[in-house]
């Protein structure tokens, strides 16, 4: 998940993000979703704070948001140490990126 954070962004910023590029991306990211409700940074990986933030943001990027199990991520949020650190990082993307793009 932080590499397809990272990879998007800087497509879009290329020039070069197609929906070739995104074919697949949404339905990968939604698979590393635990069953706890983070985020791993592979399929069937723990969920972590920071894979978290990058599959939630992956997803606004696609305007992928309402696929998520969002039950489950506000449970995973309120179990997470870094809850604070998570939830402005969420509020920062939601803020910041283009209309087009949060949806």
């Amino acid at each position: 998940t932080l590499s397809l954070h990272d990879a998007l962004p800087i497509s879009a910023i290329a020039g070069i993000l197609s929906k070739e590029l995104c074919e697949g991306v949404a339905r990968w990211v939604l698979q590393c979703q635990t069953y706890e409700g983070g985020f791993g940074g592979e399929i069937g990986a723990e969920a972590h704070g920071a894979y978290t933030y990058c599959g939630v943001a992956t997803l606004a990027l696609l305007d992928e948001k309402g696929s998520m199990d969002i039950l489950r991520l506000k449970v995973k949020l309120q179990q997470v140490c870094q809850t604070f650190s998570i939830i402005h990082d969420l509020a920062f993307v939601f803020k910041y990126l283009p209309a087009e793009v949060v949806g």
